[in-house]
This record gives structure tokens, C-alpha cells and sequence, in this order.
């Protein structure tokens, strides 16, 4: 007669040639317990598949909406966001689709364009926003409206996830 230790049980097994479920380490109600896991994970599977799906259609609807993209083709507008590397890159090509940047000296574009990209540290607001110009203030103004309607376009369609990309700063 052999026998087998299974660590999982620290108990000695005994084959005797013939197997017997009572005395296999993996017992009837482990057999019931796994087979229920694997349910619950080929579901868990099957629906994140879907939801991928279902999220894929929604940005390309929104996309589509927004006129990057047209019969699975991207647009001029679609070109430029492609090579657009940041975290706002929607708000960002909006923003230059708009026209929001044209006519702007060096130094607003630049005070406009840190808009996008400046975050607080720390917790610290920085206190109340003190705009150079008007001007400024103005097309910030314009900006933060489109990246209200950015994000209420993306909410629409659930895809207010774990990142903002259509968020400014002020």
C-alpha cells in the first residue's frame, strides 16, 4: 500500500488502486466549492468583456460626436488629438478647435496654456486666482465652460472613470 501526504489536510492518504472521493483531498463539498468559484469568475469574465465592449463603443460614439472620428476613420480633428500626449488631451485639441488660444500674445498663450497643466501642491489652493489681465481670466473662462461640457458629454455615456481628462485648473 502507498501513501500520499496532502499538505493541504496534513493527513495521510491511502491508495489502494481505486479512488474514493471521502478520502481524495479534494472531497465533494471542495469539488462543489471550486466548481461555484469558476462560475463566478467565467461570469465575472464574460460581463468585463462586455463592459469593455460597451465602454470602447461609448468613447467612440463620443468621439464621433465630437467629430474625431467619422465611419471608423479618424478626422483632421482626430489626427491632432492622436498626437496629443496629455492627461486633458480632449479639452486640450477642443480648446485649439475652438479658436480659445487665437489671437493671444507669447506671454498669454503662456498664461492661458498653464490653465491645463497647473495642479496645487500639497493641499494648497494658492488662495484666490489672480489673473495678469482680463483677457486671461476671460479665456479661461471659455475654457473651463468647454471642459464643463466635456465632462457632462463623458458623464452622459458613464465614462467618468478613475481619470479626469477634461479637467482645468484655476
Amino acid at each position: 500500500m502507498k501513501a500520499k501526504v496532502d499538505d493541504t489536510a496534513t493527513r495521510a492518504i491511502e491508495f489502494s488502486g481505486e479512488s474514493r472521493i471521502a478520502d481524495s483531498p479534494i472531497s465533494a463539498k471542495s469539488i462543489k466549492r471550486l466548481r461555484r468559484e469558476i462560475d463566478q469568475m467565467e461570469d465575472r469574465s464574460r460581463n468585463r468583456a462586455g463592459s469593455v465592449s460597451a465602454r470602447f463603443m461609448d468613447v467612440v460614439e463620443l468621439l464621433e460626436d465630437l467629430g474625431y472620428i467619422d465611419d471608423w476613420s479618424l478626422t483632421p480633428k482626430g489626427e491632432t488629438l492622436s498626437g496629443i500626449f496629455h492627461e486633458s488631451d480632449l479639452l486640450v485639441v477642443e480648446v485649439m478647435d475652438k479658436g480659445i488660444l487665437n489671437g493671444l500674445s507669447v506671454n498669454d498663450l503662456v498664461a492661458v496654456l498653464s490653465t491645463l497643466i497647473y495642479e496645487p501642491r500639497g493641499g494648497d489652493s494658492g488662495g484666490p486666482t489672480r489673473w495678469p489681465s482680463d483677457i486671461i481670466r476671460q479665456r479661461f473662462k471659455r475654457i473651463e465652460k468647454l471642459s464643463q461640457r466635456l465632462q457632462d458629454a463623458q458623464r452622459e455615456r458613464g465614462l467618468r472613470g478613475a481619470a479626469n481628462n477634461s479637467r482645468v485648473s484655476d
